[in-house]
């Protein structure tokens, strides 16, 4: 799904490198397109008390520590936007919320930051595009190589900005517009 992935098998011993072929990661344009985010976004952010003025930076997928989310909130609560919030969707693995080390420390920096700070826990993939229709900034400071990660192409899909790290396959899927950190220089900073 991406060059980085490619490159990494080509490594294997006896992998026939004329047979490997990029095929892109993709997503569902009628589930993630700017038409779709404009309907759910209004009643979703009333949902969760944003207001119009609210800057809402919203990270999606695994909430764990390689996802770089430990990052995000230390950057979150450096950031001198006014009205900032965060909002992380996600459990702590692909298909639940259980309550992990990790997500308690995340649910307990929630607690201290007064309500700017908001753990969905997990979200069912139908449901992603209402809670993703909130964000007026899409965050992916993923610190492990990424192969190509669709929560950021949803993003980019529903015609957000996205702040992405420079590992694996992300950078070969980020638009013009993205902001590419460098993981090991750039995080939390």
């Amino acid at each position: 799904v991406s060059e980085y992935i490619k490159k990494q098998l080509s490594k294997l011993p006896k992998m026939s490198k004329d047979k490997l072929k990029v095929c892109l990661n993709c997503t569902d344009q009628e589930k993630f397109n700017d038409q779709v985010r404009r309907s759910y976004r209004a009643d979703m952010r009333r949902e969760y008390g944003y207001s119009d003025d609210d800057v809402v930076f919203a990270f999606a997928g695994r909430v764990e520590m390689m996802k770089g989310v430990g990052d995000l909130v230390e950057a979150f609560k450096r950031c001198n936007v006014v009205n900032k919030k965060l909002l992380i969707i996600g459990g702590s693995n692909f298909s639940d919320s259980t309550e992990t080390e990790f997500i308690q420390q995340l649910k307990n920096e929630a607690k201290l930051s007064g309500g700017t700070i908001v753990l969905t826990g997990y979200v069912d993939k139908e449901e992603l595009p209402r809670y993703l229709s909130m964000a007026d900034v899409f965050v992916s400071p993923s610190k492990y190589d990424e192969a190509a990660p669709l929560a950021n192409i949803e993003a980019m899909s529903f015609g957000l900005p996205i702040i992405v790290s420079d590992r694996g396959g992300v950078k070969e899927y980020a638009n013009d517009g993205a902001i590419v950190l460098n993981c090991d220089e750039q995080l939390p900073d």
